[in-house]
């Protein structure tokens, strides 16, 4: 969550929690895709999976701002979209 857009973090505490919100709902929808992305390319699955943790994990020592919830909620979407592929 260590992204600027637009100098929001700036702002009041609404537009703060719309920022949260749709920071999100990208991070879950990034998971879901991964998870999609293993049924015809695994490779790529592979690739999209450890460059976001290895981004997560730089932007969480470069700012210290909690990426392991940016993980949470993209292995959630991980797993619940895997949970729909398996079914």
């Amino acid at each position: 969550m260590g992204h600027d857009i637009l100098g929001v973090r700036r702002r009041g505490r609404m537009c703060k929690l719309i920022y949260t919100i749709v920071t999100q709902i990208a991070h879950f929808i990034g998971g879901c895709i991964t998870a999609i992305a293993s049924v015809g390319h695994p490779l790529l699955s592979i690739l999209l999976f450890l460059s976001f943790i290895i981004y997560e994990v730089n932007e969480d020592w470069s700012l210290s701002d909690g990426a392991y919830k940016d993980i949470l909620v993209y292995t959630l979407g991980l797993y619940i979209a895997a949970i729909f592929l398996l079914a």
